[in-house]
């Protein structure tokens, strides 16, 4: 959900209103908040807001039918040392994203002072849950819905003596059977990404035994398999810490920083793979597009009409038969790439020390959206494109056409996971601020728990299709056919041994045939 800034409170009031007593009896609901503001003169109350969306949180004691005056100091105030004239109040203390300290700090502080409780903006999984190495409030605690939470704000701001009666209600995030089924979706995630780990981890070695045995020139297969290695490497510390989702729906060990670039760090370093993927690729859609249309001049024609009649068997020799005229787009690749990690990179250390404003967010999201989309659609496009063109030659030998193939279908799969990667986010973002809005509950975690899991588990595809898009073969050892009568022949690559020193080689007949 886009943190959303307070607008009642961007006014702040420096000091609490004086409270006006009056007799009110407001018609109480089972759980949630009732705010009143009392008009002395005219002997009367009016009611300015009742919300059920007011949740406990697992940090700091249950709001039960708490009843006191509101106050809410300017954002600016959050953070500092508590007013002794804050006691007695129940505070509304912002959202997570911008006061520049965590809501325990914030919480911790007022609790000195002696204040009721403290009302803060999001759901219970906002980042009031990540600790941050401190010791717990013991004053009540809970969070509103945005929506609410702003229009209450707007409330106060307007009219300053005002009353509210709190009961927060309970979260699914404490209820055993919710937390029974984030942890068997968090034991899910653990065996796919271990399954990607052992898959790289054995790709790796495969590629340094035949480097080692044949010399064989890897081009970008290690760099982009141990990018992929360590971005699942992330994902498998991060969901071991906070569970499968977006928002930590089990309880999380790490301060929320470790947890922001541990999520984010994951996505980068798999960006960083897909960069040396669509490079290394981008070359030979160019060599293969050459080849086949003969785009060449003559001299390079003559020569890459040999390597066409079968002698050509790596990839390297359609990488070096192409010229510059791509390279602009490579820049553009790298420069749109590199910039979107490091923004990502800077927006989640300022959202690990809650000071990351909201146009900050919405430019980073839509830059990485843009991105990530049109790398995939690019993908889809070249990888379909050059198995098109393969199947127009029949001159390329079997072993690069296979080569090539197995790339292509991994690059276009990896095209259709990023692609799908960005839908899933815009839906998911999309009911993350309107069910956001309302505050937590079933609803909220029920709808958005599903689609977190498989967001990630799109990432773990496209991540598999990267480390499976490179192979390191081994060369095909074919033992000669033995007929009776004659001497057993041991072909071992090109040169023919025999069980004998003869003359010739080549052949030797038995007596019988002659």
């Amino acid at each position: 959900m886009l943190p959303s800034l307070l607008p009642g409170l961007a006014l702040g009031v420096t000091s609490p209103p004086n409270f006006i007593s009056a007799p009110f009896e407001p018609d109480l609901p089972g759980s949630g908040l009732v705010a009143w503001h009392s008009i002395e003169s005219e002997g009367a109350s009016i009611t300015l807001l009742q919300t059920t969306s007011v949740w406990d949180t697992r940090y700091g004691a249950a709001f039960r039918n708490v009843t006191g005056p509101l106050f809410a100091p300017a954002i600016s105030e959050l953070c500092e040392a508590a007013r002794p004239e804050w006691a007695g109040h129940i505070v509304l203390g912002s959202d997570w994203t911008s006061p520049g300290c965590s809501m325990q700090t914030r919480a911790r502080r007022l609790q000195e002072v002696g204040v009721l409780g403290v009302l803060f903006s999001g759901t219970e999984g906002t980042p009031f849950d990540c600790h941050d190495g401190g010791s717990e409030a013991h004053i009540p605690v809970a969070v509103m819905g945005s929506l609410d939470y702003d229009l209450l704000a707007d409330a106060l701001a307007s009219r300053n003596a005002s009353v509210a009666w709190v009961t927060g209600r309970a979260s699914p995030l404490k209820s055993t059977g919710f937390q029974v089924i984030m942890r068997l979706l968090q034991v899910v995630a653990l065996v796919l990404y271990a399954i990607n780990t052992w898959l790289a981890v054995k790709q790796l070695h495969s590629f340094g035994v035949c480097n080692k045995e044949r010399k064989l020139d890897r081009g970008p297969a290690v760099p982009v398999i141990a990018c992929n290695l360590a971005a699942n490497v992330a994902a498998t510390l991060y969901t071991m810490n906070a569970g499968p989702t977006m928002e930590a729906a089990v309880e999380p060990v790490l301060p929320f920083l470790a947890g922001r670039v541990l999520i984010d760090l994951g996505f980068e370093l798999h960006m960083i793979g897909t960069l040396l993927l669509s490079t290394h690729f981008r070359k030979i859609c160019r060599g293969i597009e050459k080849m086949v249309n003969g785009e060449q001049g003559q001299g390079r024609k003559r020569r890459s009409s040999s390597n066409l009649r079968g002698t050509s068997n790596n990839e390297e020799d359609l990488v070096t038969n192409t010229d510059s005229s791509g390279v602009r787009w490579d820049l553009v690749f790298v420069f749109a790439v590199v910039t979107m990690i490091l923004l990502q990179f800077t927006a989640s250390v300022m959202q690990g020390v809650f000071s990351l404003q909201d146009n900050i967010t919405i430019f980073v999201w839509f830059l990485i959206a843009f991105v990530t989309a049109s790398i995939g659609v690019w993908f889809r496009h070249y990888a379909n494109k050059v198995i098109r063109m393969m199947s127009q030659s029949a001159s390329m030998s079997q072993s690069l056409l296979d080569r090539v193939a197995r790339l292509s279908r991994n690059v276009s799969r990896v095209g259709t996971c990023m692609v799908t990667f960005v839908i899933v986010s815009l839906v998911q973002e999309g009911l993350r601020n309107v069910l956001g809005a309302f505050g937590g509950g079933w609803t909220y975690w029920g709808t958005l728990c599903p689609i977190w899991f498989v967001l990630g588990q799109v990432m773990t595809l496209s991540i598999y299709f990267q480390i499976m898009a490179f192979q390191a073969t081994e060369p095909k050892k074919e033992k000669a056919k033995t007929k009776p009568g004659k001497l057993e022949v041991l072909e071992i690559s090109s040169e023919v041994y025999t069980a004998a020193p003869v003359v010739n080689p080549v052949k030797i007949c038995t007596k019988e045939e002659k």
